[in-house]
């Protein structure tokens, strides 16, 4: 197949968990002799000619993932592409629902108007719709995004979600009739690295990832006021720095290491977390989890422990995809 793919960052310079998945199915994909043409607004330069030449299909994965960037495709464009292209959609967060960080409703308030919007509560976008010349857009400032976005997942042959959970948060705001057909993929997941070393478990409580507010930080603090932890991972705020054992930044070549030397792994994200790979991984190295009900990757029916469940993701994906011709 001759396939185009359309997102915000390129999933082959940039490393973000969104990032990642894509790289593995798009490689995949390119192994299996499919041609795919990235468009991609950061780290490549997009011509119109060649973000409208006729595909037997395009890809489109986190497109809102910074909307307001000067150089991001025009929502006309968009339009313009989606009339005339078969399409389907992959959604790794909540970037084409909401247009604020992290989701700060959590998906529970399915209103109109946004109160965190409203309020200031959360650092967002200014620009609206209105600049950006989407017909049928809700001018509205305080406006939900996913008002202006329903398009995206209605016209797509077909939504592809990072989990359970996660599809359920896109259903309860946008409505079944909007995201079906849809489908759940498994996580993609290294079984040859993640797994249980047998080593000797010198840390006793482990978190690995940004260190804010959404990913559970506060309710790490509080579960551990002490700071009888050990935290991996960038700064969302500086005063989290002075707590617990910090350790900073650590390569995701060497993060296995560190679980196979924990006793638990914590996990508390506030928001809904769409998948939260890094729970399979520790559990994979034999971490027990201290976790919640948030946590998307435990939201699968089947045992994330077992190495087995995370065979052939990415056949199954390209069954799909290639179905859709």
């Amino acid at each position: 197949m001759d396939i185009g793919y359309l997102a915000y960052l390129d999933p082959f310079v940039f490393g973000g968990g969104g990032e990642m998945v894509m790289r593995e199915v798009l490689t995949f994909g390119k192994n299996a002799g499919h041609k795919i043409d990235l468009y991609c607004v950061k780290g490549q330069k997009i011509r119109k000619a060649d973000f409208l030449a006729n595909k037997d299909l395009f890809i489109l994965a986190d497109i809102f993932n910074c909307y307001t960037h000067p150089h991001f495709y025009s929502w006309g464009l968009l339009s313009e592409l989606i009339s005339r292209q078969k399409y389907i959609h992959f959604d790794n967060a909540y970037v084409e629902i909401c247009n604020l960080g992290y989701l700060p409703c959590c998906g529970q308030t399915g209103y109109d108007n946004c109160v965190y919007k409203r309020e200031g509560k959360f650092k967002r976008f200014l620009a609206t719709a209105y600049k950006l010349g989407i017909g049928n857009a809700v001018h509205d400032l305080n406006g939900c995004f996913r008002l202006n976005t329903r398009w995206l997942y209605r016209e797509s042959k077909l939504n592809i979600f990072v989990s359970p959970l996660h599809r359920n948060i896109a259903l309860k705001m946008l409505g079944q009739d909007v995201i079906d057909p849809s489908y759940v993929m498994k996580p993609i997941v290294d079984t040859r690295r993640f797994r249980d070393m047998q080593e000797t478990r010198d840390i006793e409580n482990l978190y690995i990832g940004p260190l804010n507010e959404a990913k559970g930080i506060e309710n790490i603090r509080n579960l551990f006021p002490g700071g009888d932890i050990t935290l991996i991972g960038d700064i969302g705020e500086e005063r989290y720095r002075q707590y617990g054992d910090y350790i900073g930044h650590v390569a995701y070549s060497e993060i296995h290491k560190y679980f196979n030397r924990a006793k638990n792994f914590v996990f508390l994200p506030e928001w809904p977390e769409p998948m939260g790979r890094v729970v399979i991984e520790a559990a994979l190295c034999g971490c027990n989890l201290i976790t919640n009900d948030n946590v998307g990757a435990l939201s699968f029916n089947f045992d994330i422990r077992d190495p087995s469940n995370f065979d052939n993701v990415l056949e199954e994906i390209w069954d799909m995809i290639e179905g859709i011709i």
